[in-house]
């Protein structure tokens, strides 16, 4: 199955990545490369995730505490809200 979205060709094959490494390689460094950038700019991971939601919402623990609410209520966990966390 694929799928055409925004002119980028989309694949919705398991496991395509371990047919070419390379390229998924070079994928997934630029996608984080920008997310480290910013990290570094901003003076640390703590700082950035004060300053934003954006990268909060991609955590599923914080400084060994739960933080996804849907994860804690299907494996009966502790959740702890980031937001207060990050007070």
């Amino acid at each position: 199955p694929y799928v055409e979205k925004h002119g980028i060709l989309h694949s919705g094959l398991p496991n395509l990545t371990s047919k070419i490494p390379r390229t998924t390689s070079k994928a997934i460094s630029n996608f984080f490369l920008s997310y480290l950038l910013k990290i570094n700019e901003e003076g640390g991971l703590e700082n950035v995730l004060k300053l934003g939601n954006d990268c909060r919402q991609g955590f599923y623990m914080y400084k060994g505490r739960h933080t996804k609410q849907l994860v804690c209520g299907k494996f009966g966990l502790k959740f702890n809200d980031i937001n207060l966390l990050l007070l």
